[in-house]
């Protein structure tokens, strides 16, 4: 299933709370200075911090943000 890309990806997968429009939303305001910290983008799409940080990280979301320069995104929360 995974081999051939049938699972289910970002908001197919029942309990999503974010759509890949939040994602390019966190990222390009990550980028012009409006999100400052993982707890401010939790709060305002109200999910966990740890959710932000996975997407940060590539560890999920990666259909959105791999073509993204997460580097830069991630090198503004260290």
């Amino acid at each position: 299933m995974i081999v051939k890309d049938r699972q289910a990806k970002g908001s197919d997968v029942g309990g999503s709370k974010l759509t890949e429009e939040n994602i390019d939303e966190i990222i390009n305001n990550t980028l012009s200075g409006y999100f400052t910290s993982y707890k401010a983008i939790a709060e305002h799409y109200n999910v966990s911090e740890n959710n932000i940080r996975y997407i940060v990280n590539q560890e999920t979301w990666t259909h959105i943000t791999k073509d993204r320069d997460m580097v830069k995104v991630k090198s503004l929360y260290e």
